[in-house]
């Protein structure tokens, strides 16, 4: 790992607001360059600070919750714009491109029950954050982008603390066509002690979870 790799996965871990945290990177960056300049190897130097996990871990134990909370807060305003601009991609590759969806009929490739029952399974897996059983029931693009730290920060944004599992809410299920390929969208809203989340996941024809988003 390189001097830039190192303070670029620091950054990632920390949980804390955007000012914060260069002016964190910077103090590092300063002190592994002046352990550098008096003779110390890049390698040397880090060994001080630790394992960018070791190293963002010690700064978090400091942070207050209003400083968390503006971390986490910015980090979903990057996520929602990220998505923006993938939708913008979309739009300006073509009509073909974009999702059409229609209510679920007796010519639809799914039906309502098998994914209502799939997204039930799905999610109770989630619940668990049980990786091990979630893997085989994704598709191969998912397991790339859903791996256990991606899961878990999601649901942190949410809540630090979901409870116990109540009751299920409203579902919705749609088929959607996009680029030619068929996959059902299901929305459903679980109840918790703490929290409500309101699921959207997708399935392609095989019925293995290819998309995934909480609110």
């Amino acid at each position: 790992m390189n001097h830039k790799n190192y303070l670029k996965s620091i950054g990632k871990r920390l949980l804390c607001g955007s000012v914060k945290k260069k002016e964190i990177l910077k103090q590092i960056d300063s002190d592994i360059s002046i352990a550098m300049e008096n003779g110390k190897t890049f390698e040397e130097a880090v060994a001080e600070l630790g394992s960018p996990a070791e190293a963002a871990a010690e700064f978090n134990e400091n942070f207050d919750e209003a400083e968390k909370k503006l971390g986490k807060r910015q980090k979903r305003f990057w996520i929602v714009g990220t998505a923006a601009a993938v939708l913008l991609i979309l739009l300006a590759a073509g009509f073909w491109l974009l999702p059409k969806s229609a209510l679920l009929t007796e010519n639809s490739v799914f039906s309502e029950e098998e994914v209502c029952a799939k997204a039930k399974e799905v999610i109770a897996v989630l619940d668990e954050n049980d990786m091990e059983t979630l893997t085989p029931m994704m598709t191969g693009v998912m397991q790339k982008f859903l791996t256990e730290k991606v899961l878990l920060e999601t649901k942190a944004m949410l809540s630090e603390d979901f409870g116990a599992f109540q009751s299920w809410g409203n579902a919705y299920v749609v088929e959607v066509e996009q680029a030619g390929q068929k996959m059902a969208v299901i929305e459903i809203v679980a109840n918790y002690e703490n929290v409500t989340v309101i699921y959207q996941l997708s399935f392609d024809k095989n019925m293995k979870l290819s998309g995934l988003y909480l609110r």
